[in-house]
């Protein structure tokens, strides 16, 4: 199951990459249809009190509502779990290690950053929500990214959904994308960054990379 679980999104990114908010969530791209009786065994594990108890098993996907477990300080709670086998992952996943103050470090097969970026420009283009632009923002600033290969990557994501790049919508309406920003990542982080900052250093990284052209050209 480890190998055919891909880790991904707002979960992976600040679990292994970025370290700046929480998710109210796991992500993963599986490599081959998983079935709710195949993840049983590896989520209702007994020393946390593991139970799955809201589910929905789709033709392209998977969805836990509610994985009930007892955390490290004793307290019941729960997170959501999707699994999506609608697409392939489109680079080679890599090996990371989870470290964390409640359990020994284990590896985590998690996708590739540029992946995970461009299907964070996807999540932005189609719903808009804050914590997609702030994810994007720092994703940016990540040197160690390969951003000439952004262009074919989102293209491909674009693809599996039928849906066009226009990067003039992430620019529409900021006024009510700012009045979301704080409310939205609150429950997140501690310190919001200025809406006004991530806006305009969003849309130069946009500009420099992803310019209206650049995705779909032949």
């Amino acid at each position: 199951m480890a190998q055919t679980l891909i880790f991904k999104g707002g979960s992976a990114l600040h679990k292994l990459y970025l370290h700046r908010r929480l998710s109210l969530d796991l992500d993963f791209t599986a490599q081959m249809p998983v079935s709710l009786e195949a993840l049983r065994p590896v989520l209702e594990i007994p020393e946390i009190q593991g139970q799955i108890k809201d589910a929905h098993e789709f033709h392209d996907a998977l969805t836990i509502d509610r994985l009930g477990f007892v955390g490290p300080l004793q307290y019941p709670n729960s997170i959501k779990i999707d699994v999506s086998f609608r697409e392939s992952v489109q680079l080679t996943p890599r090996q990371a290690v989870l470290s964390t103050s409640y359990a020994p470090p284990f590896a985590v097969t998690c996708m590739a950053l540029e992946e995970i970026l461009a299907e964070k420009i996807r999540a932005a283009l189609m719903r808009r929500t804050p914590r997609d632009y702030f994810d994007l923002w720092l994703l940016f600033q990540q040197g160690e990214i390969a951003l000439d290969t952004l262009p074919d990557l989102v293209q491909a994501k674009l693809d599996t959904v039928d849906y066009p790049y226009n990067p003039d919508r992430l620019w529409e309406s900021p006024d009510v994308l700012e009045r979301l920003w704080t409310e939205d990542l609150r429950q997140l982080m501690r310190d919001v960054p200025p809406f006004d900052t991530m806006f305009r250093e969003l849309q130069a990284f946009f500009r420099e990379w992803m310019p209206e052209g650049t995705v779909g050209r032949n």
